[in-house]
């Protein structure tokens, strides 16, 4: 069954870059093109944020 973990819009951000990735811990990581801090862009779209998706205890 699949279900939404996390949702990316806005400071969070948008626009997914390159792959996904996990570590031997289980641990997800990626990249979006938008979001996060605003100095970087006079637009105020964001500078880019990477992400970490940890799994619970439980491994779900």
């Amino acid at each position: 069954m699949e279900s939404v973990i996390r949702n990316f819009f806005g400071a969070a951000g948008d626009l997914p870059e390159a792959n996904l990735n996990f570590d031997v811990a289980g641990n997800l990581y990626g990249t979006n093109l938008l979001g996060g801090s605003t100095t970087c862009i006079s637009s105020g779209a964001g500078c880019g944020v990477v992400f970490k998706l940890k799994p619970k205890s439980d491994g779900s």
